[in-house]
């Protein structure tokens, strides 16, 4: 099971996936996206997809729980 180098899990998720699968999570995510997003982040710096799981991002770049991986309800 690939995993990011640069982002954490819950990063790429929205927090149901996460408290559904945990670490399993990372099975729903494509490894060419993951390295993909791995070369971004190295070659331009942070970058932050989903906030919802740190506070502190929250208040600087927005909350957001849906800019990852997309669920049917969303």
């Amino acid at each position: 099971m690939k995993q990011a180098d640069y982002f954490a899990l819950q990063e790429l998720i929205p927090p149901s996936i996460y408290a559904e699968r945990g670490n399993a999570a990372w099975q729903l995510l494509d490894s060419r996206m993951l390295a993909t997003i791995d070369q971004l982040r190295k070659r331009f710096g942070p970058m932050f997809i989903n906030t919802w799981f740190s506070q502190e991002l929250a208040e600087t770049y927005g909350h957001r729980t849906q800019s990852g991986l997309r669920t049917p309800e969303f």
